[in-house]
């Protein structure tokens, strides 16, 4: 199975979105339904009951596993535990005063919120492993259509 590579625009990455929502909402329910189903066959009596138990479980399990394909085939990362509703949409930025600067950068999608608010830059993320702590509001000029590659302001490294 291949995996896409892709620069995502702030448009393209708006576009997905409903797409993106489902994958992860999915994701999410199945976690929590092969929880339900193995703490459920812990305390099933017979034998019969724990194998039909384990049947549902590996369903979901295929059902998760079905979503997380979906998303990782787009180019888009899942953050952390998948259940926690966080997608990271890879693109690229340029350096305002460097403009031969290209620096990884990460679009952060919470499917708590209706739109994509803010981006990390991929080896801060790498760096510290705190996506909140590294998180920035993506500027207003990003948002534009045609925008092409973002420049970065460096007044945060």
């Amino acid at each position: 199975m291949s995996r896409q590579s892709k620069n995502w625009t702030g448009q393209e990455a708006t576009e997905a979105i409903p797409l993106v929502r489902r994958c992860l909402a999915k994701l999410r329910e199945q976690y929590v339904l092969m929880m339900h189903l193995h703490c459920k066959e812990k305390k099933a009596l017979t034998a019969e009951e724990q194998d039909d138990l384990r049947i549902r479980v590996e369903k979901a399990m295929n059902a998760a596993i079905a979503a997380l394909n979906e998303v990782l085939n787009l180019g888009i990362v899942v953050y952390d535990k998948a259940w926690r509703g966080i997608a990271l949409f890879p693109f690229q930025v340029r350096h305002q005063e460097q403009q031969s600067v290209v620096r990884d950068a990460l679009f952060v999608f919470k499917d708590s919120r209706a739109t994509i608010d803010s981006f990390v830059l991929a080896e801060r993320l790498a760096e510290t492993n705190d996506l909140f702590g590294e998180e920035r509001p993506i500027p207003d000029e990003w948002k534009k259509e045609g925008c092409g590659l973002p420049c970065l302001h460096t007044h945060r490294s």
